[in-house]
């Protein structure tokens, strides 16, 4: 069940284009482990942005926060919209 969820994940993010989610490149599969290759989006990790952001306080810290918040939810919203269910998120991806 779990591989054949892969493979659907892998035919819908193939096919459409999601605001907000890297774009999927192809799938691959050593040693009966699966991954998809998705393309390379230069920039920093969560956890990068929001030790600078630690740099910044008052108003603007909140301001920040919130709008990376937002993104982030809107992301997932948008996967959703696909019956795509995200099961690992992290500040690292």
């Amino acid at each position: 069940a779990d591989i054949e969820r892969f493979h659907n994940e892998y035919d819908i993010l193939e096919r459409v284009r999601i605001k907000g989610v890297r774009n999927v490149l192809e799938r691959a599969k050593e040693k009966n482990r699966h991954a998809l290759i998705l393309e390379w989006v230069a920039g920093k990790s969560m956890k990068e942005v929001f030790l600078q952001n630690g740099e910044i306080t008052g108003k603007d810290r909140i301001i920040s926060v919130l709008r990376i918040g937002i993104a982030i939810a809107d992301a997932i919203g948008n996967i959703h919209k696909h019956n795509i269910i995200h099961k690992d998120i992290s500040s690292h991806n």
